[in-house]
């Protein structure tokens, strides 16, 4: 028997490696071999091993006695009581989940996906362009206002970071990872001499340099003393994951009478 960690061609980089932590984790609670499908896509245009360097067998389509393809990080319905989800609608589990929570999520649970944070590995090259990026303390912040995050009515207007923000010590420096470059440019003038970020960042093309610089800003994002983020957005908690669940987290949102959950 094997299980394959598979994607719905949608999937941006952070649910995928979402779905490849529910699979090693299904795998590993079963004792059974997993493989990873990993496409090419406009949303992920960049091989596996272009982010990692964790030995995984790749497979050329999804295959397998089962497939993982969901966006939730996967939980035993023993591990938790029905109902049990708070921050994020969970019906087709009955309410068993465990995404959004953050310190919410039972430390056992926490501790066991760790464990396969930690086997994913980033390349060096990416940890080093982090390091030359993230040098002593900072606030983390992330900014989802992308033009599709408008369209599923989940846009925050740039005041409520703000408000977060201006809630930090006077002399906090922030690394700010944004979809749009234009953001960068306003926190810049608000907060002079403030503002860490990638100069060279690709913020359009699809190609593969994107999701490197991605991955690099999701780096930067962990390592903040604090985690200022996006309501809602995987890649705001896939950061918090990576930080080791160590993180304080501030989540910024705006109207949700349009929010399409999903």
């Amino acid at each position: 028997m094997k299980i394959c960690a598979g994607f719905q061609t949608s999937m941006g980089l952070s649910n995928r490696l979402r779905a490849l932590l529910s699979t090693m984790r299904i795998a590993d609670l079963n004792q059974i071999p997993f493989c990873l499908y990993w496409p090419k896509t406009i949303e992920v245009p960049c091989e596996f091993y272009s982010l990692f360097k964790m030995p995984v067998e790749l497979v050329p389509e999804m295959q397998g006695d089962a497939i993982y393809i969901d966006w939730r990080l996967w939980v035993h319905e023993s591990e938790l009581p029905e109902g049990w989800a708070k921050a994020y609608p969970a019906e087709n589990v009955r309410g068993r989940a465990i995404d959004y929570e953050y310190h919410r999520i039972p430390l056992e649970i926490r501790q066991s996906y760790l464990k396969y944070i930690d086997q994913l590995a980033p390349l060096d090259s990416l940890v080093q362009r982090a390091d030359a990026i993230c040098t002593g303390r900072f606030a983390a912040v992330h900014i989802r206002n992308s033009k599709d995050w408008a369209e599923w009515g989940r846009h925050s207007p740039m005041d409520v970071f703000f408000q977060a923000m201006d809630r930090c010590h006077p002399d906090t420096r922030f690394f700010v990872s944004a979809h749009l470059p234009e953001a960068i440019t306003q926190l810049q003038q608000r907060y002079p001499g403030r503002i860490l970020f990638q100069a060279d960042k690709d913020y359009h093309e699809t190609t593969s340099k994107r999701i490197t610089d991605a991955m690099v800003d999701l780096l930067c994002l962990s390592r903040g003393e604090e985690l200022i983020g996006s309501w809602g957005s995987t890649f705001t908690e896939m950061a918090w994951w990576f930080g080791r669940c160590r993180q304080n987290v501030t989540l910024v949102m705006g109207d949700l009478t349009n929010y399409k959950f999903f």
